[in-house]
Formats: C-alpha cells, structure tokens, sequence
C-alpha cells in the first residue's frame, strides 16, 4: 500500500505552530477497512477510532444488503455510538459534523 501526503504552502519561513491532530474515524464491517484505517493513521500520526453502530449489521452478506436496501427505501440512516473523539470543538468543526452525517452514504449498496 502506498500513501502519500502532500503540502501546499509558500516557502517562507515561518514560526513553529503545533500541527492540528489528526483523527482518522472508520467503519468496518468485515476488518479489512479497520486495517486500513491503521495503516492511515500510522502514516499520519494520527488518533484512529471505529464508528460502530447501535444496531449493527447482520455478518451475513445478503443479509446485509437486505437490510440496507430496506434501510434506504425508507430513508432510515443507521444510528451510530457517540464518537469518543472531541470532534464538536475542533477547528474544522463543520467538517467533523458533515462527516459524522454521512458516515454511510444512502447508496453503499
């Protein structure tokens, strides 16, 4: 796997601020997001925590995909556990918000 991170700025020298921290959040439902997930936020230095669901989805494939067809059809949005992270007071608050709106896009499946 191969990240890479890329900077814009000028080249001025400017005085030393500590960088924002950063919070990698993930979902998985199999494991394999959850790895990635590490291997993202290993790179970045960053915080990582999982968004696990209230009611979370049946391990069985189809079972799965019934459900969120269903879920769609009638405009239900999975509830989530709270994030453990202070995302409410970070500076890219409205970000952290969208985010935590669309964890699961209505077309997953």
């Amino acid at each position: 796997m191969t990240l890479t991170a890329i900077a814009c700025g000028s080249k001025k020298e400017s005085p030393k601020e500590e960088a924002p921290k950063m919070l990698v959040l993930y979902y998985s439902q199999t494991g394999n997001t959850k790895v990635v997930a590490q291997e993202i936020a290993n790179k970045l230095g960053a915080d990582i925590e999982e968004i696990t669901m209230i009611d979370p989805y049946d391990p069985d494939f189809q079972a799965t995909i019934d459900r969120r067809k269903k879920d769609q059809e009638q405009g239900i949005i999975p509830s989530i556990h709270p994030v453990k992270a202070d995302i409410a007071n970070s500076p890219k608050r409205r970000a952290a918000r969208l985010l935590t709106r669309r964890i699961l896009p209505k077309n997953t499946f």
